[in-house]
């Protein structure tokens, strides 16, 4: 290891020799032929010089970097997006706005457990933003502060002891078989109307959302044994889900199609909002709950648990890589809670009489 001064066009550079790799880092210096400027330049290279063999040394052997400590919590944040740590979907980006103006010039080595507290208020104040973007705003310094440790820039992480933000629960809902009864019985018309009934019928036959019904091609519909193999747009895991023979009537016209070719090509194809035709189908059914195609794929989960198959079979069909998310996702209703507990075995089990024993007060 070893960290040299170099001069190349009048611009200062470290030429830095670690673990076998030599790079050139550039200095914000220059020379201008000036003596006396230039003795003052070549005194800061090797004040930087310096920094540098110690930052080098600190990460040779798993000491905390105290130079990189002193960068801007912002500036960290930034450089943590351009490396393209963040997952495409983090939302850390898009929370730089409030960390910006909260953070202003506070250093990593500066963030303590009360300063996580007062950046959870500030986002909670925040009167443009939902519960549950601030909870994924806060995730998200979370995370970079976890990221922080794990590059030994500071010792500890500050946000162990500070609470995530609490978003209630939103509701959910599924269909009941009545009102699944009337949906089926009620004509939406127009072509693309009666392609998203039959994209929603479907849904509640395969689970599938409706990202995965729009994309869905004739080559990924097998026909012995009949089923369904899907790459999750969302989660890209491959399922293979066995098909009901009512959803295969649902898709199949009697005509002879390419791999290639969309099941539902219109929705495949149209920028119009599709869930606009659900929304007059409801209304033409007499249901009151919201329709959206997120609840043909919650009511499909409600009635394979219902239908006796557990948690970890309704998770697999459903796409899920974690069981408590499908827990989340199917919310137990009174009624099914009630036939649990009464599905317990009745033991005869010997009572015993209750001893009351009255204590007088002298």
């Amino acid at each position: 290891m070893g960290v040299k001064i170099r001069e190349n066009r009048g611009r200062i550079f470290l030429d830095i020799y670690d673990h076998g790799v030599r790079h050139w880092e550039a200095l914000d210096l220059w020379l201008t032929g000036d003596a006396n400027h230039d003795k003052e330049v070549r005194m800061l290279a090797e004040i930087a010089r310096g920094k540098r063999i110690e930052q080098l040394h600190e990460q040779a052997n798993g000491l905390i970097d105290r130079i990189a400590a002193e960068m801007l919590l912002v500036q960290y944040a930034e450089k943590t997006i351009e490396a393209k740590h963040e997952h495409r979907k983090n939302p850390l980006p898009k929370s730089m706005k409030y960390l910006r103006e909260f953070a202003g010039n506070v250093r990593l080595k500066q963030i303590t457990p009360s300063f996580v507290e007062r950046y959870k208020q500030f986002l909670k104040d925040q009167p443009a933003l939902s519960a549950a973007t601030q909870q994924k705003y806060f995730e998200a310094f979370r995370s970079l502060m976890r990221r922080a440790v794990m590059e030994r820039l500071i010792p500890s992480d500050p946000c162990v002891s500070v609470k995530n933000i609490r978003v209630p629960a939103p509701q959910t809902y599924s269909l009941t078989l009545a009102e699944l009864e009337k949906l089926a019985k009620t004509p939406l018309g127009g072509t693309l109307g009666a392609e998203v009934r039959r994209m929603f019928l479907f849904g509640l036959y395969t689970g599938l959302r409706v990202s995965d019904i729009r994309a869905l091609q004739w080559k990924q519909i097998q026909r012995d044994p009949l089923s369904i193999t899907v790459k999750q747009q969302k989660t890209s895991e491959p399922v293979q889900i066995p098909l009901h023979e009512i959803a295969f009537n649902i898709i199949d016209d009697g005509a002879l199609h390419l791999g290639e070719e969309y099941v539902f090509p219109h929705a495949a194809t149209t920028k119009t909002s599709l869930n606009q035709y659900l929304v007059l189908w409801a209304k033409k059914a007499g249901i009151e709950k919201p329709l959206g195609f997120h609840v043909a794929r919650r009511t499909f989960g409600t009635l394979i648990l219902q239908g006796g198959s557990d948690l970890a079979t309704v998770s697999k069909l459903l796409g899920h890589t974690n069981l408590r998310h499908t827990a989340r996702y199917l919310k137990t209703d009174t009624e099914r809670q009630q036939a649990a507990i009464a599905s317990l075995p009745v033991i005869d089990i010997e009572p015993k009489q209750a001893e009351i024993v009255q204590f007088k007060v002298k």
